[in-house]
């Protein structure tokens, strides 16, 4: 196991800063979160080719977590929300 980055540190940046910052910090494995606000409903799908391609030339292993938008389109947030708080 290597010690990653996740890609929520990077909130104000785009995938491929984080995937940069990540290898240029050193570390060996970025951690992608596909969810917001790299990853939302709306996302391209194709640019995740870039995202590879970026990632095997800086020789980065990936943990991934999906995204969850696709479970949750008939789900209430806010009654969720409660639970968290």
């Amino acid at each position: 196991m290597e010690l990653g980055l996740s890609s929520l540190l990077f909130v104000n940046a785009t995938m491929e800063e984080a995937i940069r910052a990540t290898a240029e910090l050193s570390f060996k494995c970025i951690e992608i979160i596909c969810d917001v606000p790299h990853f939302s409903p709306d996302f391209e799908p194709g640019a995740v080719r870039d995202f590879k391609e970026l990632i095997d030339a800086y020789e980065l292993d990936v943990s991934v977590h999906a995204t969850i938008w696709e479970f949750l389109e008939n789900v209430n947030f806010a009654n969720i929300q409660r639970f968290l708080v």
